[in-house]
């Protein structure tokens, strides 16, 4: 057993399977990054560039 991940075309991470089948998908839009996954909230991050 083991998890995998899934990244996009620049290397981030965009999904990650754990070994029991739960997922979490990884959303990037610019400097914001949304995490939907198995619980029943979804945090979202902003980054500044500096």
């Amino acid at each position: 057993m083991h998890d995998i991940y899934e990244h996009d075309a620049v290397g981030r991470e965009v999904r990650h399977t754990k070994p029991w089948g739960a997922v979490v998908k990884t959303d990037h839009d610019g400097l914001r990054v949304e995490i939907t996954g198995t619980q029943a909230h979804v945090p979202v991050v902003e980054s500044d560039l500096l």
